[in-house]
């Protein structure tokens, strides 16, 4: 049976409440997993675990997270009346279907149990956002969209209809999307653009997490042999990608080369903030590119943390919700050690700062609450 794929919280939630409404009787769990693939960055997915693990603190979901903690496995349904009282919704009569349900319903026509499941959970997720005098609007674009070839990104296809929203088919629950037979899972993915910057003729590249930062370090270092990729908080799916050639480098400052040989250098380098979240994405990024080492850029935010700075992992910070992660890497597992209490963003490294350490890369550091000693940068 294939999964149920869910982009954020409330299509699984609507997944179980639709789920328990076709069979109250049932006698095995009901699953939905995350896509975080589908999800629009790293802030998007961070939402998604905080609005999941609140669901669970009200016993009304069960969470399975991943061996690292960053990612969860699975979600299950625990208690649907804890779901409702979550959601702040009254459960509805068994055989009671809201006005949308029934217009969408009437207006579909489903030839098949499976058709009609998928109209019901569409009908579900949108109820008190779609507008009813739009239902057969609604029901007729998706009757389009299914009825054209897929060989255009979904986007394009959405887009191009009466309703001209490109985000349509994003915002609905993909299950539901096959079982009405929209090729949801065959249409071509669409560009990326990654943002590049530096030199023609670079010593050495370095991936940036987030764009600000990215920012900062092409414009203090116009003179020196580096380049820059800025992967927008993704670096994980960037490259990815990148590595399918399925996106593009675009130059914002400088000459560098094309961003295949950017990822291609032999000294690559990693800089992101310096938390849990970001070193899991280095992890996560390596087993793509094996020559990727983390930049001596990380040097300021440890001497930060090293003298009582840095900010706690709550909701105020955006870090609430990350989970301690382990690696057998002693430099990586030494820095998650470092940065189990306290974070530092990667914009806190000042232009200076950037110049005197974006050649080098980091090769151990001072910990002596780890237990590791041997404090240096080095250039690669």
């Amino acid at each position: 049976m294939a999964r149920f794929l869910v982009a954020t919280a409330e299509q699984a939630f609507e997944h179980f409440i639709v789920a328990h409404a076709r069979q109250a009787d049932r006698s095995r769990p009901v699953y939905a997993y995350p896509d975080y693939g589908a999800m629009r960055n790293d802030a998007a997915c961070k939402a998604f675990n905080r609005r999941l693990e609140d669901a669970e603190a009200m016993g009304a979901i069960q969470l399975k997270w991943q061996r690292h903690g960053q990612y969860l496995e699975w979600i299950r349904l625990a208690d649907l009346s804890a779901l409702y009282a979550f959601l702040g919704r009254n459960p509805p009569g068994a055989d009671e279907l809201s006005p949308l349900a029934a217009a969408i319903l009437d207006l579909a026509c489903p030839t098949s149990g499976e058709e009609r499941t998928g109209w019901m959970e569409i009908a579900t997720a949108l109820d008190g956002d779609w507008p009813m005098p739009m239902a057969g609007a609604l029901v007729a674009e998706l009757k389009r969209i299914r009825s054209e070839p897929p060989d255009r990104p979904a986007f394009i296809i959405a887009a191009s209809g009466p309703l001209a929203s490109s985000k349509l088919l994003d915002r609905l629950p993909r299950a539901a999307l096959r079982r009405i037979e929209v090729p949801i899972d065959a249409y071509p993915p669409p560009p990326m653009v990654l943002l590049t910057a530096g030199a023609a003729r670079p010593e050495a590249v370095v991936l940036v997490e987030n764009p600000r930062a990215f920012e900062q370090a092409f414009a203090a270092t116009r003179d020196l042999p580096v380049a820059w990729v800025s992967t927008h908080g993704l670096v994980v799916t960037s490259l990815a990608d990148g590595l399918r050639n399925r996106h593009y480098g675009a130059p914002v400052d400088g000459a560098p080369p094309p961003l295949g040989r950017l990822l291609a250098m032999e000294r690559l380098f990693y800089w992101g903030d310096l938390d849990q979240a970001g070193l899991m994405i280095f992890l996560e990024a390596r087993k793509r590119l094996p020559h990727l080492c983390l930049s001596a850029l990380y040097r300021p935010m440890l001497d930060l943390l090293t003298q009582g700075g840095g900010h706690p992992y709550v909701n105020v910070t955006d870090k609430a919700g990350q989970r301690p992660c382990h690696t057998d890497d002693a430099l990586v597992s030494s820095l998650l050690c470092v940065c189990s209490g306290r974070a530092v963003d990667q914009e806190f490294v000042t232009q200076a700062q950037i110049r005197d350490n974006c050649l080098s890369v980091l090769t151990s550091i001072d910990c002596d609450a780890c237990g590791s000693a041997g404090r240096g940068t080095t250039s690669a």
